[in-house]
This record gives C-alpha cells, sequence and structure tokens, in this order.
C-alpha cells in the first residue's frame, strides 16, 4: 500500500512540473520574446548613453503629421521638455518621413533635430516603414502585432511599444515619465492600450489640448 501511495506521489509531483514548464508563462513575456528578435544593439546604444553621463527625467515623443505640422510654437514646446530634462523625439506613421529628409521640412524645430542627431537618432520611430529607436527592423512590428487586442489600431498599437522601447532606451522605467502627444484618436487608443500609464495626450482639432506651452504648463504644472 505505501509503494503504491509513493508512486501516485510521484506521478502527481511528475504532472505538476510538466504543467508548469509547458504552461508557466514569465510576467514579462511579450517584452522579452521581442526584444529577443530585435537585432539593433539596443545595449551597445544603452552604453553609450550611460558613457554620455546624461540622465533624464523622462522621454517625449512627437507625432508629426497633425500634430508637428500644426504646431505653432514647435521650438518652445521642445524647449520646454528638454529644460526638464526629457529626452525627446518623434514617431510617425507618414512612410515619407526618414532621418535624411526631417531637417528640410519647416516644421521640424532645430532643437528637436539636433537633440536626436546627437543621440544617434534613438529617439526616431517610424512605425509605417519599420524604423524603431534609428534602426529599421520591419520584423519586430510584424511580431508585435500578434499581441493587439482586437479592434486595437496596430500603428497606435505599434506606437505603444515604441514608446516602451525609447524610454528603456534612455532608462526610464515609469511610464508616466513617457509622455508624447499625437493627434489621432484611434493611435492614442492603441497606445493606451498597450500601456494605459503612458502620459497620451491627444491634441486633435476638437480636442482641449494644443500643441503649444499653455498646455504644457497646464499639464506639467511649470
Amino acid at each position: 500500500m505505501n509503494a503504491f501511495l509513493i508512486i501516485i506521489l510521484i506521478l502527481s509531483l511528475y504532472s505538476l512540473l510538466t504543467f508548469k514548464i509547458i504552461y508557466y508563462k514569465p510576467k514579462n513575456e511579450k517584452v522579452e520574446k521581442i526584444e529577443s528578435m530585435i537585432h539593433i544593439d539596443m545595449n551597445n546604444r544603452r552604453v553609450q548613453n550611460r558613457e554620455n553621463k546624461k540622465t533624464y527625467k523622462g522621454v517625449c515623443i512627437f507625432d508629426i503629421d497633425g500634430t508637428l505640422t500644426e504646431g505653432k510654437d514647435n521650438y518652445n514646446v521642445v524647449q520646454y521638455f528638454l529644460n526638464l530634462g526629457y529626452a525627446v523625439g518623434v514617431s510617425t506613421a507618414g512612410s515619407v518621413y526618414t532621418i535624411e529628409n526631417l531637417r528640410f521640412f519647416k516644421w521640424m524645430p532645430s532643437n528637436l533635430y539636433e537633440f536626436m542627431n546627437r543621440n544617434r537618432f534613438n529617439t526616431f520611430n517610424n512605425v509605417a516603414s519599420g524604423w524603431i529607436c534609428g534602426t529599421k527592423n520591419l520584423n519586430v512590428f510584424r511580431s508585435i502585432d500578434s499581441y493587439a487586442p482586437n479592434g486595437i489600431d496596430l500603428y497606435g498599437w505599434r506606437k505603444g511599444f515604441v514608446l516602451e522601447q525609447t524610454a528603456r532606451m534612455f532608462n526610464i522605467s515609469d511610464p508616466k515619465k513617457v509622455v508624447m502627444f499625437d493627434d489621432l484618436e484611434n493611435f492614442v487608443n492603441g497606445m493606451k492600450a498597450y500601456n494605459n500609464n503612458f502620459n497620451i495626450i491627444l491634441v486633435s482639432p476638437n480636442s482641449k489640448y494644443k500643441l503649444d506651452l499653455q498646455t504644457c504648463r497646464k499639464l506639467f504644472n511649470s
């Protein structure tokens, strides 16, 4: 009888261990799995940022079409966040925009372009043409798409992902210190679906907020 109970116990332990091995999912599986597919030498870029001995309190990213293109005071808005100690950059779904042509558009403020240029364009993202943290890797976006909830705009979901990755590049772990200005509500919803703690600001014509200093001071109390 004792031998029978021992066999039952061994089989039960084996089943439990097998179940845990097959079905246990790490807490950060999404990030770990996707990051394993990113071939952009993220660690070397983080090392470079540390060697520059510059730390940032947060990161502020701007959409382009309908956001920067409609902004009336882009230089001062960007400078506002630079003065707060934030890294700055862009995240767009406009495939026309590239690292090479950004500086030639009249809506591009010089301080925003200069920051990106100094930082190897680590804060340049284009979710349509596959640019993440200054390097092109469309396969990463195709992979992250599979995690998007039903009904969520894929470009908005991708924008949420690049916000996360850009923040990690500058060692920003608090999602509330990750700011994004965007004019499209479906993109905003996609970013919030990715992480509802991101500080996403809708600046569409029908929104109460605009891309200006008044909005910045109202929302960030300075």
